[in-house]
């Protein structure tokens, strides 16, 4: 399942597939991971992140997550939120 995520500056410059590989990568999934969920292969997802910073003109990942999260603090509320939803141990 691929999670959402909000709307950003430069969302409507990505096709379809680039946005279910950044919302699977800003939630904390390697590039590994995400292809296994999408079904494709892990330089697919490389290729989809090379064209996305492209587009985006971002050179990290780090960058990528800021930018769809709006700032620093909104990935933290992102992360917190996320962790809310996690089964307790």
């Amino acid at each position: 399942m691929v999670p959402d995520i909000p709307d950003f500056a430069g969302r409507e410059r990505l096709s379809p597939r680039e946005l279910q590989v950044v919302s699977l990568l800003v939630h904390g999934l390697t590039n590994k991971e995400t292809a296994r969920e999408l079904g494709i292969a892990p330089k697919t997802v490389h290729t989809y992140l090379w064209t996305t910073h492209l587009k985006l003109g971002v050179s990290r990942a780090v960058h990528l997550s800021l930018l769809v999260y709006g700032g620093l603090g909104a990935v933290a509320r992102a992360i917190v939120a996320d962790e809310a939803t996690l089964p307790s141990t």
